[in-house]
């Protein structure tokens, strides 16, 4: 199991990696306008499958081990011919809601509407293939799978910026690579795992029922995430929402560290929660989890806070050098990111207060983006975003200290993570003056002070005995968990 899992996620360090490639040949490579349609294609999309989806999928999860070999096949093919079905119709209502959706305030990407269309569809339709592999036990074959599906696409997806220049030629390799990886994982599923491709009513109903409170959190989740992007869409230009959008987003790589380690943690925190009900068990694995967590992540904060400047001219070029205000601003988040903080609420049966969390979240978010746009323009969304996000995390911390009955000040180990947190705070602060003293390129400044500061915050934390240096490594290495 665990040499599988390590595949899949070899798989999606790979995808970060090419992710980070593909991003710094476009900027370079495509004019700031066109990158500003790309994006906007690619958001809009994403959130239609997030929308008709609905969770859908995640019902195959729950339920596909617990049932017999007869009642899986009835479940695989339920989910498949339900999610068909809806692509179908939303292909069928996007064709006469052209005009709304391919238009959001300034930015019109008419023209390329087939793909919306065509993209989308293939999402929904083939979106449960990844739960299936995971469920039946074929991890290892999907991590395979993706780790071909994506070297082809960054291929030609590279060819068609790089060489041909050409965002309708990169759209059309999107749309034929993402058809045939779905086609071919699907031939090979059923190959191992037979579908019965009849509706059963019954077990229908309690998927259907299971889905829409998921359904719901994923919608306002991504709304949440992605609401400022709309307000610059309809506000700005495509060249103002490509210098936004490109800033706007998570550091490539960390995303899959945290989700990792939160991902490996769940299940022992619902376990310990299970089985003693001791709310200072779980409190201590979870805080040993986030110091491990923090370590790796609050150097890089202060690394990228203080060279910020030298972070997007490597990244997307000097064109993009207006995104570096947009994002410093979004950076703010980043300290956050040391842990999972739904995973506690899950693991202690109260996940639906994380539905709760999204609705109060979407509906602070599309008011401050109103207010914020309005009082200070450009990045009034960014700084709605950094706002909605760390409310969400004091509503759950306090929800957690209320159901657990621990004092707010008693659930995390916040004297460690305070010291983890300043010291590479002042390393960069003082690797940022001898940049600035002896005027060093801030891209060269990135990378030498970064591995400086990196190495010596490791060093004084091995000091401090906040870490074992050679353990840490080993877990680099994936040596151990």
């Amino acid at each position: 199991m665990f040499k599988d899992s390590m595949i899949l996620t070899l798989s999606k360090g790979i995808r970060g990696i090419l992710v980070i490639l593909f991003t710094f040949v476009m900027a370079r490579k495509m004019p700031e306008d066109v990158m500003g349609v790309y994006n906007a294609l690619t958001l809009v999309t994403n959130l239609l499958a997030v929308i008709f989806i609905f969770g859908f999928p995640t019902t195959l999860s729950y339920y596909y081990k617990g049932f017999d070999k007869k009642r899986k096949e009835e479940l695989v093919g339920n989910t498949l011919l339900v999610l068909v079905a809806i692509s179908l119709i939303m292909a069928a209502l996007l064709i006469p809601l052209r005009g709304l959706v391919s238009s959001i305030g300034k930015m019109d990407f008419g023209e390329y509407y087939i793909f919306i269309i065509l993209y989308s569809v293939i999402m929904v339709a083939f979106g449960f293939l990844e739960n299936l592999y995971v469920s039946a036990d074929k991890t290892s074959v999907l991590g395979k799978i993706y780790i071909i599906y994506i070297i082809i696409s960054f291929s030609l997806n590279i060819a068609a910026i790089a060489i041909f220049n050409n965002l309708w030629l990169l759209l059309e390799f999107m749309i034929i690579v993402e058809a045939v990886r779905s086609i071919v994982m699907l031939i090979i599923i059923i190959r191992m795992e037979k579908i019965k491709l009849t509706i059963n009513k019954e077990l229908l109903i309690k998927q259907i029922k299971f889905s829409i409170p998921l359904g719901i959190v994923a919608i306002v989740q991504n709304l949440n995430m992605f609401i400022d992007n709309f307000f610059i869409m309809a506000n700005f230009t495509e060249r103002e929402y490509a210098i936004y959008s490109n800033a706007a987003k998570d550091i490539p790589l960390v995303g899959i560290i945290t989700v990792s380690i939160a991902t490996v943690l769940l299940p022992s925190l619902s376990q310990l929660y299970k089985t003693e009900k001791n709310p200072n068990k779980l409190l201590e694995t979870w805080g040993k989890a986030c110091e491990k967590t923090a370590v790796i992540m609050f150097p890089i904060f202060w690394i990228l806070l203080f060279f910020n400047k030298g972070y997007v001219i490597a990244l997307l070029s000097e064109k993009y050098i207006e995104s570096a205000p947009i994002f410093v601003i979004y950076l703010i988040k980043f300290p956050l990111y040391f842990t999972v903080f739904g995973n506690i609420l899950v693991a202690i049966k109260k996940q639906k207060y994380t539905m709760y969390n999204m609705i109060i979240g979407i509906v602070v978010n599309i008011t401050l983006n109103y207010l914020l746009i309005q009082k200070i323009g450009f990045s009034g969304p960014a700084y709605s975003n950094v706002i909605v996000q760390y409310l969400l995390v004091f509503l759950q911390i306090y929800q957690i200290s209320r159901f657990l009955q621990v004092p707010k000040r008693k659930l995390l180990p916040y004297r460690t993570l305070a010291i983890i947190f300043i010291v590479p705070s002042i390393i960069s602060a003082i690797a940022y003056l001898i940049a600035s003293f002896f005027k060093i390129d801030v891209v060269v400044s990135l990378f030498v002070f970064g591995i400086i500061i990196y190495s010596g915050s490791l060093l004084i934390y091995s000091k401090l005995k906040l870490i074992d240096i050679k353990e840490y490594y080993g877990k680099l290495r994936g040596k151990t968990l």
